[in-house]
């Protein structure tokens, strides 16, 4: 223990969104374990979900509180770039909660997608640690968006995507424009502006925290302290970091619905009568809206696969992108599937995700290769199959974890996605990882990189573990009155 007592009080404040809170709570439990006091904060709308929770939780490590509500808060969150810029109108709110807390905060700890925190914290003169819940990657490109800009690289244009971006340190090599977050590559010359913003507060900012092995990326990471300049704390995984208390307010968690959830137990009772390492479990997120055709083909190609599956398909809230009308998801599957795949499969809202990744009987993971989702498969050694990287990172880290982890196989590439059906590209997607040559290789690959996070969220000597110590000590030492 590091602190007990009258210690600083940390304002730990998420972005609102799933890979976003679940990380952030996490690191603020593993906060209170090292002796500081914690606040966590979110929106109204993100609070009334997890109530329930919360009211039934019985050993809760910090108190959560409500802010209102972005007054953008019912627009489309699967238009990244606007949702990203409304929330700015929950400035005076968050300000206004810091100003009446007891014992005053002494440290605010808020997502990287909220520069004017920032702002918030040299008005109350305390120091601001910026939580990014991406890889080390995504903060390192974002350094250099400008000079992107400069070049004529961004905005993006789709007859440039295999220009090389060969000039940021620490980058993989043959690292193209198409690797380029999502995000990034999806704003017009206005919306950069938000991106610069970002950036600068990341630069102002007292540290950053990001939900990272150092191991991982460890050429990045040296690049963002010594070419960027920034004061890095590598934590990955965040989750990993409270495994003394795996139960413990896990105020973060998506409530299941109750059409067609699945409980923990009957969940593990399924996973507990399949063959071992024969599952395929899919996620794909709750953000981004399917098309009925991808929907079907997704569920044909499960089918044509010939192993037992389990599917999350979780309707995304809003009413679509703003492209395309949103289907219900569960009346698009195909005639007759359910039926057909009754012994075989199992199609549901949620799912007890790490349980289910940790359980023997799983044999691969196909993911949209969100970071908090990767990191949990990782965690537990499970190969992968990235598709439907629509949005934020989700592209690059694809780009990680199948050409320099080499832990996963993309659903499509340049040659097939025009060509192949999805259906089929599934069902060889999964035929591949689990019964060839190069999925045995994934797993092993797979299984050392479970070695490599074990290690480093254990004491007394593992990386993210340290850093934790180190980021308790900085917390302490600033807020330390002056002599």
């Amino acid at each position: 223990m590091v602190a007990q007592g009258n210690g600083p009080h940390v304002v730990i404040f998420p972005y609102d969104e799933h890979g976003h809170v679940t990380p952030s709570f996490a690191l603020g439990r593993a906060l209170t374990r090292v002796g500081i006091q914690v606040t966590g904060v979110l929106t109204a709308t993100r609070y009334a979900r997890v109530a329930s929770i919360a009211s039934a939780d019985r050993t809760p490590l910090f108190d959560i509180v409500a802010i209102p509500d972005s007054a953008e808060a019912g627009s489309s969150k699967q238009d990244d770039v606007c949702y990203q810029q409304s929330m700015q109108h929950l400035e005076p709110g968050l300000e206004e909660l810091m100003l009446r807390l007891q014992p005053r905060p002494s440290c605010l700890m808020s997502d990287i997608l909220f520069p004017w925190s920032q702002d918030i914290a040299d008005r109350l003169h305390i120091p601001r640690f910026h939580i990014c819940t991406f890889p080390a990657i995504i903060p390192l490109v974002l350094s250099y968006t400008p000079a992107l800009y400069a070049r004529g690289l961004l905005p993006y244009r789709p007859e440039m995507e295999n220009e090389l971006v060969d000039f940021i340190p620490g980058l993989p090599k043959l690292f193209k424009l198409c690797d380029v977050p999502n995000d990034f590559r999806s704003r017009d010359r206005q919306q950069l502006e938000f991106l610069f913003e970002i950036m600068k507060g990341m630069k102002r900012a007292a540290g950053a925290i990001i939900n990272t092995v150092y191991e991982l990326e460890p050429e990045v990471v040296q690049s963002l302290v010594a070419k960027v300049g920034l004061i890095v704390y590598t934590l990955g995984s965040m989750s990993s970091l409270e495994l003394d208390a795996p139960e413990a307010c896990h105020l973060s968690c998506t409530v299941p619905g109750p059409a067609n959830g699945c409980s923990t137990t009957e969940c593990l009772e399924w996973l507990n009568v399949q063959p071992l390492a024969s599952v395929v479990y899919v996620a794909l997120g709750s953000i981004v809206s399917f098309t009925e055709e991808e929907v079907q083909e997704m569920a044909l190609g499960l089918e044509a696969s010939g192993q037992p599956f389990l599917w999350v398909l979780r309707q995304p809230p809003g009413g679509g992108d703003g492209k395309n009308v949103q289907v219900d998801l569960m009346s698009a599957l195909p005639d007759g599937f359910l039926e057909r795949n009754r012994e075989r499969g199992r199609v549901i809202s949620w799912a007890p995700q790490t349980a289910v990744l940790a359980h023997p009987s799983l044999g691969c993971f196909l993911t949209h290769c969100g970071m908090a989702s990767l990191l949990e498969a990782l965690s537990a050694g499970v190969p992968m199959i990235g598709g439907f990287c629509k949005i934020s990172d989700q592209n690059t880290n694809l780009r990680l974890l199948s050409q320099e982890w080499e832990v996963a196989i993309p659903l499509s590439s340049p040659m097939s996605h025009q060509n192949i059906p999805l259906s089929s590209r599934v069902a060889c997607c999964v035929k591949e990882v689990l019964h060839g040559e190069r999925g045995r290789t994934l797993r092993r690959n797979a299984l050392a990189m479970k070695s490599t996070l074990g290690q480093a969220v254990s004491a007394p000597h593992g990386s993210s573990y340290l850093n934790l110590i180190k980021l308790a000590h900085a917390v302490i030492n600033a807020c330390a009155p002056s002599a």
